[in-house]
C-alpha cells in the first residue's frame, strides 16, 4: 500500500527528529521486547467486530520512494497521545463509544534507507515485516501503544495493524527476495509481533501475503501463533481460487482489487467462499482503480463506503478526512450497526474540534 492520505514527514526531518528523541541507536534492531501483560480489551467498553473501520496510514511511502512517518501521528513528547487527543477522541465524542475499529497500516514506520523492497520482478514493497523492531530501535515513541491501546479498549474500538510479509522461505518461483529464516522462527515470534499482543490488538494483516504457497513457514508457524494470542490473521490481497491454504484467515484488500476479483471468479477466490470458511473479509475505501481518478477524493470515499455498507460490507475508510469535508460519517455508523443511515442520533455541534497541540509539531533542527 504505498499511498497515503494523511501526509507525510520528509526523510531528512525524520532524520532530525530520530536523533532529536534520542533514539538513534545501533542498526542491529536487538533483542526481542520484554513481553509485558497483555492489555485486556474486558476491562473496557464490550466490543464485536464491527463493519466499520477507520483506516490510519502510520507510516506510508509515495511515488518518489521516500521513507515517511504521518505528522499526524505520534509526536517525540506525548507519543501516540498526541493521536488520541487530536483525532480518535473527537472521532469517539462525536459518534459515540463502540461505533468503529482501528486499522493501523505500517504501525512502525516506512524508513527510506531499508525500501523499497523487491518481492518478485514485478512487485516492490515499502511495507517491511520487521517494522516493529525496526521502529522500537529508531523511533519508539511509535512502539509504544499504551495511550492508544487504553484509550481505544475503555472506548470499544478495536485495534487492527498491517504489517509486511514474513520472507522466511522463497517457496513462491515468483519471490526474488532473500530468504530471512529468522521471520518464521518460534523463538523470535515476540521480537516481531510482541507489541501487538502487548497491547491487545485484534488482528494483523500481512502485504502480498495471499502469495505465499502452502508450504510456507508461515502457515506453520507464524500464523498459528497470532491465532494462539487471540489475534486474527489477515493476508492481502484476494487469493487466487485455488489457493486453498488461506480458507479461514481473513482477507483484506483495496476496494477495486475486490471488483477486479469479482469481475474474474475463473481467477480469484469469491469473497462468499472466503466469508463461508469462516474468513473475514475488509474493503479498503481508499481510491479507486489507479487508471481512473476522481476529482473529489472524499466524495468517491464516502458514496463508495455507504454503498458497501448498505450491501452488508465490511470496510476501513479515513473517517477525520472525510468528517472535515462535511460528510456525515454517522450515517456510515448507522449502516454498519444495521440501522437506517438517516437514524436520528443525538450528535455534538458542528463543527467538531481537531485539537492541534505544539507537542504534534514537526520537529526541526531549531525546535530541538
Amino acid at each position: 500500500m504505498a499511498w497515503s492520505p494523511d501526509g507525510y514527514v520528509p526523510a531528512a526531518l525524520l532524520g532530525v527528529l530520530i536523533v532529536a528523541s534520542g533514539a538513534a541507536r545501533a542498526a542491529d534492531p536487538g533483542p526481542p521486547a520484554p513481553r509485558t501483560p497483555r492489555a485486556d480489551p474486558a476491562d473496557g467498553v464490550a466490543t464485536e467486530p464491527k463493519r466499520l473501520i477507520n483506516f490510519l496510514s502510520v507510516g506510508f511511502s509515495d511515488n518518489d520512494g521516500l521513507g515517511r512517518v504521518s505528522p499526524h501521528v505520534v509526536s517525540e513528547i506525548d507519543g501516540w497521545q498526541a493521536y488520541v487527543d487530536n483525532t480518535l477522541a473527537p472521532l469517539v465524542e462525536y459518534l459515540g463509544p463502540g461505533r468503529f475499529d482501528m486499522w493501523l497500516s505500517n504501525p512502525g514506520g516506512v524508513w527510506d534507507d531499508l525500501v523499497p523492497l523487491q518481492l518478485t520482478a514485478t512487485k516492490e514493497t515499502y511495507t517491511l515485516f520487521e517494522q516493529m523492531a525496526i521502529a522500537r530501535d529508531r523511533f519508539p515513541q511509535l512502539a509504544e501503544y499504551g495511550p492508544l491501546a487504553t484509550y481505544a479498549h475503555a472506548n470499544g474500538v478495536d485495534l487492527f495493524a498491517y504489517i509486511g510479509l514474513p520472507r522466511c522461505d522463497d517457496d513462491d518461483p515468483d519471490f526474488v527476495f532473500d530468504p530471512q529464516p529468522d521471520h518464521c522462527n518460534a523463538a523470535m515470534f515476540d521480537h516481531w509481533y510482541g507489541d501487538f499482543v502487548t497491547y491487545g490488538f485484534k488482528g494483523i494483516g500481512h502485504d502480498f501475503s495471499a502469495t505465499l504457497a502452502a508450504t510456507s513457514d508461515a502457515f506453520a508457524v507464524n500464523f498459528p501463533m497470532v491465532q494462539a494470542e487471540g489475534i486474527d490473521v489477515y493476508v492481502e490481497s484476494v487469493p487466487w481460487w485455488s489457493s486453498s491454504q488461506f480458507l479461514g484467515l481473513g482477507v483484506v484488500a483495496e476496494e477495486w482489487l475486490w471488483e477486479n476479483a469479482e469481475q474474474f471468479p475463473e481467477n480469484h477466490m469469491q469473497e462468499q467462499t472466503i466469508l463461508d470458511a469462516g474468513g473475514r473479509s475488509i474493503h479498503l475505501v481508499l481510491r479507486p482503480h489507479p487508471s481512473f481518478p476522481v476529482h473529489n477524493l472524499q466524495q468517491w470515499r464516502f458514496l463508495k463506503a455507504k454503498q458497501l455498507l448498505e450491501e452488508g460490507k465490511t470496510i476501513a475508510v479515513p473517517l477525520k478526512p472525510l468528517l472535515l469535508a462535511g460528510h456525515p460519517i454517522e450515517q456510515l455508523a448507522n449502516l454498519a450497526e444495521g440501522l437506517p443511515a438517516e437514524d436520528p442520533v443525538e450528535l455534538p455541534s458542528l463543527p467538531i474540534t481537531f485539537q492541534k497541540k505544539p507537542a504534534n509539531r514537526p520537529v526541526t533542527a531549531d525546535s530541538r
